[in-house]
């Protein structure tokens, strides 16, 4: 039954992912503004939906009493770390990724800064509800700029005049396929966590590899669907957007709320890790501006060096 529900979950999953995809272009297209922001705001805000609320429930249990800071920060530094080298390791595998000059600068700022200042808030052993709403005001400053730097007011006013309201019902169907992708997630992780513990996989190997690659499945779907068809910066966006969300929002949301501890291995290790990998993407790009199949080689090769000393040393 669960191999059922897993096979299911994965129909569904990317059933909601093409959802998401085909109705965020038709959104993108009428209003006449970039699958870039699409993907760097809505979808990416949607795949970080799971930790953002991780977050926000793991703030209201510590303000009972219930010490959840390891399981929140953890979720979401191990969600950028797999975000940034397995499944952009995998995209650039199957598919050149490109991103722009401007996209470069502006996005690969924030990307470094945003992983920066939750390391420098996080150097105490203690992100404070302060570093929390800072964390979060930096995020919703990106989001103002970025609506005014592509002029969306603009383009909201001129289109929104007229009769038709066909975004509406792409809006609203972008939000089915998220729900869609989120919830058959759920299912894919449940499932093969019961099918690895059912043959004897070791726990570790199920919570490192199976869950935490679960929690990035939307993100993965929906970027290699993307960009499979032909939505590449709506699947660059996606990913990027996803990896600046979960610091400063997912974090900063519930850490303004509660605070949260910090261990001393996600500093020293985790999260230095973090830096070093958005560095060597930020470098694999400098030049190019893009990712080939020779440069995934890269990324996926220190994922595997950090799951083998996350796994055996640490």
């Amino acid at each position: 039954m669960e191999i059922i529900n897993l096979i299911f979950g994965l129909i569904v999953l990317v059933m909601g992912s093409r959802l998401v995809i085909n109705s965020a272009v038709k959104i993108a297209s009428y209003f006449g503004i970039s699958e870039l922001l699409i993907g760097l705001t809505i979808t990416s805000i949607g795949t970080s939906i799971p930790e953002i609320a991780n977050s926000l429930s793991s703030s209201f249990y510590r303000l009972k009493g219930i010490e959840t800071s390891g399981l929140v920060l953890g979720n979401i530094v191990g969600s950028n770390i797999i975000n940034i080298a397995l499944t952009l390791g995998i995209i650039a595998f199957f598919s050149v990724v490109y991103i722009n000059k401007r996209s470069f600068f502006r996005e690969g700022t924030l990307l470094i800064s945003s992983v920066l200042i939750l390391l420098l808030a996080c150097v105490d052993g203690f992100i404070s509800r302060l570093e929390g709403l800072v964390l979060l005001s930096i995020y919703i400053g990106y989001i103002v700029y970025l609506f005014s730097d592509y002029k969306v007011m603009e383009h909201l006013k001129k289109r929104v005049r007229r009769e038709e309201n066909r975004w509406v019902l792409n809006l609203f169907l972008v939000f089915v396929g998220l729900f869609l992708v989120i919830s058959s997630s759920s299912i894919v992780i449940k499932s093969a966590v019961f099918v690895s513990e059912h043959f004897g996989i070791n726990n570790v190997l199920i919570g490192l590899f199976v869950i935490a690659f679960g929690t990035t499945l939307p993100e993965l779907t929906i970027s290699l669907n993307a960009i499979f068809k032909g939505s590449k910066d709506l699947g660059i966006g996606t990913l990027l957007g996803s990896n600046i969300t979960n610091p400063l929002l997912a974090i900063g949301s519930g850490s303004a709320i509660s605070g949260f501890i910090v261990t001393k291995n996600l500093i020293r290790f985790d999260l230095l890790f973090l830096v070093f990998l958005t560095l060597v993407v930020l470098f694999l790009l400098k030049d190019e501006k893009k990712l080939d199949r020779s440069k995934s080689f890269i990324l996926l090769g220190l994922f595997l060096i950090y799951f083998v000393i996350r796994l055996f040393v640490l």
